[in-house]
């Protein structure tokens, strides 16, 4: 028994030896490098100052003007002009979503110091995710990354292929568009070729207007007024003007009101004379104002009976433009018109 108990004692002890691990601890690793911390600080800096100069409507941070109201909130250019124009529709006075002062063209300015510092913070290219400073992200994801969008050089043939920009000199040596005969090129060339058509018709049509004998512009100035109804309605109309011996006038109205952001301007000419007289028309960008539009010649022949001719679209380039000119005082256009002879 006896030897029994010592081989017990010395079996437990063997194992308590090996289990307990009497070696000291190693000292702890150091899991961020100096680098890495200053990154953070970095980085929860510049969350910080993007909470700051983020606008007050949208929370974005503004990609161009930037505007205060008095007591100095920031608004972006898009939600600045969105906010003067939904008060012109509602006819009430503007007012800063956070502090409820009064806005208007005249007593809000621009924050340039809040702009440089905007457009210096850091951020990615959507296509390689390098990081640069905002004001030069639209001239590198334009011109300089090579992960930016491509088309084929053969476009104009007919290649539909679509790639990253540094993969274009290895496809234009396999395309196989150029290899191709004229007769499997003439389809795809005949509907590129009446796309462009469709522009060089207008221009045609434009060039054949101006030999016509009576020619007349003006540039006119559309004021905003309210219409006699039950709930007024926002209208805009110009004083009269005087071309070819009549009195003409121009009424506008907005298509949209104040609770949708896509929003657009029709416009109709009116004869204030008497007579039959045939008309082409078109609106275009005056020296007085900086909307560009892509004019469409209507046509119209004007009647003792039918003074008023039909509203037609006011095609402006930009979507932002109706926002902005609704939130000026007065839109200013040129009309160009030509007496149609019979």
């Amino acid at each position: 028994m006896t030897e029994v108990a010592s081989l017990l004692r010395e079996s437990i002890g063997s194992v308590c030896k090996d289990e307990i691990d009497l070696t000291p601890p190693a000292k702890r690793v150091k899991m961020e490098s100096e680098a890495e911390k200053v990154d953070e600080k970095r980085e929860r800096l510049e969350s910080r100052l993007i909470s700051v100069l983020s606008c007050v409507i949208c929370f974005d941070l503004p990609s161009g003007s930037i505007y205060q109201c008095l007591h100095g909130h920031l608004m972006c250019i898009g939600c600045f002009n969105h906010l003067l124009a939904d008060a012109r529709l509602k006819n009430e006075q503007a007012q800063c979503p956070s502090c409820r002062a009064d806005i208007s063209s005249k007593n809000s300015s621009r924050n340039l110091a809040v702009e440089k510092a905007v457009s210096e913070l850091p951020t990615y290219c959507r296509y390689c995710e390098d990081e640069f400073p905002r004001n030069q992200i639209p001239f590198h994801e334009k011109s300089k990354c090579d992960q930016r969008p491509a088309c084929c050089e053969y476009k104009g043939l007919g290649c539909t292929w679509v790639g990253v920009h540094h993969q274009v000199e290895s496809h234009v040596k396999d395309c196989l568009f150029p290899q191709k005969c004229g007769a499997d090129l003439l389809e795809n060339v005949n509907i590129i070729a009446a796309e462009s058509n469709e522009e060089l018709r207008r221009y045609q049509d434009l060039f054949q207007m101006l030999s016509y004998e009576k020619i007349t512009n003006c540039d006119i100035q559309l004021c905003p007024s309210r219409s006699d109804d039950y709930i007024p309605k926002l209208y805009y109309e110009t004083n009269k003007f005087t071309a070819f011996d009549q009195l003409w006038t121009i009424k506008a109205k907005v298509v949209g009101n104040e609770k949708i952001a896509a929003r657009s301007l029709s416009y109709q000419l009116i004869l204030k004379g008497k007579g039959n007289h045939e008309i082409k028309y078109f609106l275009t960008k005056g020296p007085f104002g900086d909307a560009k539009i892509s004019p469409e010649t209507q046509r119209f022949e004007f009647r003792d009976d039918n003074k008023e001719s039909d509203y037609h679209h006011i095609a402006l380039t930009e979507e932002t433009d109706c926002n902005r000119l609704l939130a000026a005082r007065t839109i200013n256009f040129r009309i160009m018109m030509f007496l149609v002879k019979k």
